[in-house]
């Protein structure tokens, strides 16, 4: 099975579908350095990773990626991937996420990475980083090799690195601001055209629906970024 930067962003949304009681979850803003490494081949790209007011939002500019997530009271969490070069959205209905095993309980959905596998890694040191203290756990997750950096005080990655044979994906946490405010933006994906990701492959005429069957995005059981 091949890493992708797609696989990284949401392999944690590969769970078991749950739902969990409302959480407050403070504001935040972390971006990060993506390292996708095959072979001697390096590719570099960003991840914005924000949560703001009952939204968590994963970007990752270089590849048209947004991935959007509004937190309701019921436990109804709402999944959007918009895509600004089109101006367009694909909403996913409770049904299409309970379909696609994507995980909705907000605990799961406001975490970088899942903090439940640093139980399945070990606790090798603890050092400083420029964020403040850092943990470092190291172990196997199934079939990877997996190197965390845990960043306690704000329950995020400092470090992510997971690895198979001649594959490595790195995460490098590069600023972080307590105070994310990211309301232009919602309000500009708020304008943008919604489809019904269960009606999408019923309009192939659609030029956007072409587009997102011919990039893989429609994929969404492959083995890419989409592994719902």
């Amino acid at each position: 099975m091949e890493i992708t930067v797609q696989y990284l962003i949401t392999l944690f949304l590969f769970l078991s579908f749950s739902v969990c009681a409302e959480l407050h979850t403070p504001n935040l803003s972390a971006k990060y350095e993506i390292r996708d490494q095959l072979g001697f081949q390096v590719n570099r790209s960003e991840l914005i990773f924000s949560i703001f007011e009952g939204h968590v939002v994963r970007e990752v500019p270089e590849q048209n990626i947004i991935e959007h997530w509004v937190q309701r009271k019921d436990g109804r969490h709402v999944f959007y991937r918009h895509f600004p070069s089109h101006r367009k959205s694909l909403y996913y209905n409770r049904g299409d996420l309970r379909a696609l095993s994507l995980a909705s309980s907000w605990e799961q959905v406001s975490e970088v990475i899942p903090s439940v596998w640093l139980q399945s890694l070990n606790l090798k040191e603890l050092k400083d980083s420029e964020f403040g203290e850092v943990e470092v756990y190291q172990g196997t997750i199934g079939e990877f090799e997996v190197e965390i950096d845990w960043l306690k005080s704000q329950s995020i990655p400092y470090r992510y690195s997971i690895r198979k044979q001649y594959q490595r994906l790195t995460l490098q946490l590069t600023e972080f601001d307590s105070s994310s405010n990211i309301s232009q933006k919602l309000s500009e994906w708020d304008s943008y055209q919604s489809i019904d990701f269960s009606d999408a492959m019923d309009m192939e005429r659609d030029t956007f629906v072409q587009y997102l069957m011919s990039s893989g995005q429609l994929n969404t059981n492959g083995l890419g970024l989409h592994q719902h």
